[in-house]
């Protein structure tokens, strides 16, 4: 081996950056996981040799580590000000760590300027789990071919904002779901609306000044009123019986 990748090897143990872990359970009352490392680490000989040849000839590791388990470790999150992505963990879930300088459980635990509880560095215990990195055939599906589409997909929901590319390009909002949810105090929308299928109203529909809930047609005495289920418009026609208000 060269001495190039043998110091390379042995610096691995001293200062350690970055592994691929996956979780094994999350905490979400501190946002923490407990996560198992993905990959054996090679163990170096006294010589720095990190292979040797087996009794067919081939080229073998000369010892592996086996992978470390971690846990409460920091769920690394997404938040600016007063906004948050808020993540949640499952078991299965994979990504990486990052490692720190110094010891970060005083930090973690108590916020605030803190001291390190132990002067080692790049402990193996200190550092944040970064959530979604995954290999070839646990993938996303369905990828956007292009920077086109922002899309936030849920097993059976999905919201798309689509911004074509173009001298003028009509940005949409797609939102695909079995039961979408709003809840307002007051809701508006300028344009118009197009609607396939019922709509179901609990309070009162109004178009200008007219009421649906309130809405009265005066109808004449000894006459009736003739709609059609199809179109919804009828005509008043001369009866014999007494007319009232509808």
């Amino acid at each position: 081996m060269r001495n190039l990748d043998t110091g390379a090897v042995q610096a691995k143990y001293l200062v350690r950056t970055h592994s691929v872990f996956k979780v094994l359970a999350f905490h979400p009352e501190n946002q923490t996981v407990d996560i198992k490392q993905e990959m054996f680490e090679l163990v170096h000989s006294a010589d720095g040799e990190i292979y040797k040849q087996n009794e067919f000839g081939v080229d073998v590791p000369y010892a592996l580590r086996t992978p470390d388990i971690l846990y409460g470790i920091p769920v690394k999150q997404m938040r600016y000000g007063q906004f948050a992505i808020k993540v949640c963990p499952v078991e299965g879930d994979t990504g990486y760590v990052e490692y720190f300088h110094d010891d970060i459980t005083g930090w973690f635990e108590e916020g605030g300027v803190a001291v390190p509880r132990n002067s080692a560095k790049f402990l193996r215990a200190s550092c944040v789990f970064v959530p979604g990195v995954f290999d070839e055939n646990n993938a996303t599906q369905d990828y956007p071919t292009d920077n086109t589409k922002l899309i936030i997909a849920g097993k059976d929901a999905t919201i798309e904002i689509v911004n074509p590319a173009g001298d003028d390009p009509a940005t949409q909002i797609n939102i695909v779901a079995k039961t979408v949810n709003v809840t307002a105090e007051k809701s508006k929308f300028n344009g118009d609306m197009e609607v396939s299928g019922d709509i179901k109203a609990s309070g009162d529909v109004k178009a200008g000044n007219i009421s649906l809930l309130n809405h009265k047609h005066n109808v004449p005495a000894g006459a009736t009123v003739q709609v059609s289920t199809t179109t919804g418009t009828g005509s008043v026609q001369s009866s014999t019986t007494t007319g009232a208000a509808q």
